[in-house]
């Protein structure tokens, strides 16, 4: 006779944590390079199919994304090396870049999550 041992399926918090991996859109988070400029797409060429995006077309994908699901966008900001330093002082600019774009995409998009990097 063959043993079957079921003390995996004794509660639905055993089963919850031994089931098959789900993945769906609710689990995503999109990774978004954004530039200056206006009405820009910049192909990263060391990332075949990816592009640098300005403001207003970063905010049109992120529309997308959270239309078919995807409740996350990572930014990370392409600045001018001019704008680099040692102690980071861009990233408290109230003006720079990244604090733009998460002001435009908030005021868009209200219920999408926004995680920054910051460069």
């Amino acid at each position: 006779m063959i043993n079957r041992p079921r003390r995996n399926r004794l509660n639905p918090a055993i089963r919850g944590l031994i089931r098959e991996t789900v993945v769906s859109p609710a689990n995503l988070v999109w990774p978004a390079f954004v530039q200056e400029g206006n009405n820009l797409r910049t192909p990263i060429v060391s990332m075949p199919g990816i592009s640098r995006l300005s403001i207003d077309q970063l905010v049109a994908d992120c529309q997308r994304a959270f239309d078919l699901g995807i409740p996350a966008v990572a930014l990370f900001p392409a600045l001018d090396d001019s704008l680099k330093n040692s102690e980071g002082t861009e990233s408290l600019n109230p003006n720079g870049l990244l604090q733009r774009a998460v002001k435009e995409l908030k005021k868009t998009i209200p219920g999408m999550l926004v995680i920054t990097d910051v460069a």
